[in-house]
């Protein structure tokens, strides 16, 4: 399946007023470029979303939770840029099936995923921001909040 972007791209070319739809389809697998999100063009950044929302949705069709999908984008930190999974995120939880969520430690439930790191008062990053909370997770917090005081409240994506 790695051809259909040049497919897409051979099918829009000659169409009038669609040569950018065509280069954008023909660049979605581009990789990530080094330089900062504000340095980009408009191509280069809608070869991103093209890229980001695909995979996305294919993690989605494939049986992944919205919060598993984001989780999988997010660890792949060399392929998809922060910023735009971020806003991908704000318009996920905008939808009825998602939304952003300030709770404390006891409000934690498994399936929540972090939109922010989860910090120890010593500055020790406990979880990294875009994790899906488990229950796991849930216990290794709690056995650290008898520790040590954790950084609340805490931003959530709840589904």
């Amino acid at each position: 399946m790695d051809s259909y972007p040049a497919i897409g791209k051979d099918l829009l070319k000659n169409i009038p007023r669609l040569e950018t739809v065509a280069e954008i389809i023909g660049r979605q697998k581009d990789p990530l470029p080094d330089t900062v999100l504000e340095a980009w063009d408009f191509i280069t950044i809608s070869c991103q979303i093209l890229k980001m929302v695909c995979d996305y949705d294919n993690l989605i069709i494939s049986g992944k939770s919205k919060s598993k999908a984001f989780s999988i984008l997010m660890q792949n930190k060399k392929a998809y840029s922060e910023k735009l999974l971020k806003i991908l995120i704000d318009i996920e939880n905008s939808s009825q099936e998602g939304a952003k969520k300030s709770v404390n430690l006891n409000g934690l439930r498994e399936g929540m995923v972090l939109l922010e790191d989860v910090i120890r008062d010593t500055d020790v990053i406990l979880l990294k921001k875009f994790t899906e909370i488990s229950e796991n997770n849930l216990f290794l917090l709690q056995k650290n909040a008898k520790i040590q005081k954790i950084h609340e409240p805490i931003e959530v994506m709840v589904r």
